[in-house]
């Protein structure tokens, strides 16, 4: 994708969560992460699914937030990416709707937006991360790892020898 990108990272302080359903947690095996992306747009569901795949993750999808909470419920994750504005629930929302019985839940915002206009969310303690589109592999990798999530060892392999082969 070609364009400019910001990236943002939220450290909003934490506080107490409302008392909801009890939190769930997803089982964890060796090297496997769970991401679920949300976005109306096909194209970029489409694309920033592969691009997480490629980085290791297993990947559910869904077009919309009521989708995506119940996703949420069949299926815990580890990583929830999600379109800003969308029809119904947006992306700020969902991310409210999905921390609070998730635990060890990460949310990042995708967002065509500028970052003036969502500005006031970026603080926000159930957002840990904000990605402005178009977005690059390279800014969602930034972005994972400044939220402390893993990212497959096995694609920093294949790079760096494609480019050494290059070189």
């Amino acid at each position: 994708m070609i364009g400019c990108f910001s990236l943002s990272h939220s450290t909003g302080a934490t506080g107490s969560k409302p008392a909801m359903s009890a939190p769930v947690c997803a089982p964890v095996l060796p090297n496997e992460f769970t991401a679920l992306v949300v976005d109306d747009n096909p194209i970029v569901l489409k694309c920033t699914a592969e691009m997480l795949q490629e980085l290791g993750y297993r990947i559910h999808t869904a077009g919309e937030g009521g989708e995506a909470l119940a996703r949420l419920r069949q299926w815990p994750c580890h990583l929830l990416l999600t379109d800003y504005e969308m029809p119904g629930i947006n992306g700020w929302e969902l991310a409210q709707a999905a921390k609070s019985h998730s635990i060890g839940l990460r949310t990042v915002i995708m967002t065509g937006n500028c970052q003036a206009d969502v500005a006031h969310l970026m603080s926000d303690r159930h957002i840990d991360g904000w990605l402005f589109k178009p977005f690059r592999m390279e800014h969602l990798e930034e972005m994972l790892a400044s939220i402390g999530l893993p990212l497959c060892s096995a694609r920093r392999t294949r790079v760096v020898k494609e480019f050494k082969n290059n070189a």
